[in-house]
């Protein structure tokens, strides 16, 4: 099971020029990083419009831009709800934005937790109560119950 999954999808095409995606099979499956030579690497071509489907800790990169133009693409990141994001949206938006948003919106920008875990948050504290003072959720102030 895997509890993450990367997706990109290209906006513009991908070339050998303009620096195509290429992905490093099988690092997925490795405990720790390990040494590769480059020529393991495979390099993904893809017209605007496609997408390249991978587990979330596939080792990739983009490739050399050599040419003139863009490699435009958008890359959404897709994992298990319980997990913290890879791009951590608490810290990228402001708790007095976030604030603003529906319940659902705080959710998916990781204001969230699976009970009883707090994988990833200092403390033990739930998110919640950066955005909401009169939070009391469980360890909602650090006070332990």
């Amino acid at each position: 099971m895997t509890n993450g999954i990367s997706v990109i999808w290209a906006l513009d095409d991908f070339t050998q020029s303009n620096g195509e995606t290429e992905v490093l099979t099988g690092s997925h499956r490795w405990n720790q990083q390990q040494p590769f030579e480059s020529d393991e690497l495979i390099k993904v071509s893809m017209p605007a419009g496609s997408a390249l489907v991978f587990h979330g800790s596939l080792y990739h990169r983009g490739g050399p831009n050599t040419s003139q133009s863009s490699r435009l693409a958008t890359t959404p990141q897709y994992c298990q709800p319980w997990l913290r994001q890879l791009g951590n949206m608490v810290l990228a938006v402001p708790p007095q934005s976030a604030g603003r948003f529906s319940p659902q919106i705080q959710e998916l920008l990781g204001y969230s937790i699976r009970d009883p875990g707090f994988m990833g948050y200092v403390d033990g504290l739930h998110p919640k109560r950066l955005i909401d003072s009169q939070y009391q959720g469980r360890h909602a102030r650090g006070e332990h119950s």
